[in-house]
């Protein structure tokens, strides 16, 4: 929680080690990679206005430091890829790309064994998810894409999972910028949708059919656009009933999805003195559940 105490510790540490290695010894009090991944965390926790620029620094130096006889691990790429996309100034999303192109470049270069993991991808997607940039609907699908062939090519830890897919669909949800942004990222949606049903190795969740049910909201603004927004929220809103997986996320995805008479009509049979209680064969499979919302 407080980086610049951490880094504190760290500097004591390096010092340390060098002022007993001119005197021809060698201590065990050094940094080694839990020590640097412990300062990377508080940065990428840390609200500071350098907190990416600082962490980037420790894992250049790791990098090129022969000295300490300490190389970056996953986590500590994984963490400097967390603190990059969490910094909000323009380009944070490309400089975090960065850093997993580059551990993909030194890995090919033989001078690191250290390849992106789905996490390294995943918390990069959610980064351009939650960013402002127009075309990330279809960026997350790339990197998807990207994420699925290192999982081929026989990195199990690459292998995509459910919350990687919930982010392709978050990046669709929130991509408003112009009818035309709106109809691909629709598309993209409705692919990556169908993707996961189809995936051996996924299931939907709460989150995927709450999302989804966003993205029936990037239809057009017109009265054939309704029915068809309409008929596809039903669907899905139906498919998530049936495997139990309704919760408060996705009766607002259908609410703010369908007309309201189309809404009232499907809770009607649940309605008692104008409170809704939730059947028990629509959320048996959510954890922590509540019939009311």
């Amino acid at each position: 929680k407080n980086p610049q105490k951490a880094m504190a510790i760290l500097h004591k540490m390096e010092a340390f080690r060098k002022e007993e290695r001119r005197g021809g010894k060698e201590t065990e009090v050094k940094p080694d990679v839990i020590s640097y991944n412990t300062v990377l965390k508080a940065w990428a926790l840390s609200d500071d206005v350098d907190a990416a620029k600082n962490a980037q620094n420790i894992l250049n130096q790791m990098e090129m430091d022969n000295e300490n006889d300490v190389k970056p691990n996953i986590r500590s790429y994984n963490t400097v890829i967390s603190a990059t996309v969490r910094d909000k100034t323009e380009g944070s999303v490309h400089m975090a790309e960065q850093v997993l192109l580059r551990m993909v470049r030194l890995y090919r270069e033989k001078r690191s064994d250290v390849m992106p993991d789905v996490v390294s991808f995943t918390t990069l997607m959610n980064g351009l998810a939650k960013s402002n940039e127009k075309d990330k609907a279809k960026k997350a699908q790339r990197m998807l894409r990207s994420l699925q062939e290192i999982y081929q090519n026989g990195n199990v830890e690459a292998r995509p999972n459910i919350l990687t897919y919930n982010t392709i669909l978050n990046a669709c949800a929130f991509s408003t910028y112009s009818d035309d942004t709106r109809e691909k990222a629709l598309l993209i949606g409705i692919s990556t949708f169908n993707e996961i049903r189809k995936c051996e190795y996924v299931d939907p969740d709460s989150v995927t059919y709450g999302t989804m049910l966003k993205i029936c909201n990037l239809t057009r603004r017109s009265e054939r656009s309704e029915k068809r927004r309409t008929i596809m929220a039903q669907r899905i809103f139906e498919e998530c009933c049936s495997k139990g997986l309704v919760n408060k996320m996705v009766m607002d995805g259908l609410r703010k999805s369908v007309p309201q008479k189309v809404y009232t009509k499907i809770i009607g049979p649940f309605v008692t003195s104008g409170e809704f209680k939730m059947p028990t064969e629509w959320n048996y499979n959510v954890r922590n559940r509540k019939d009311k919302h």
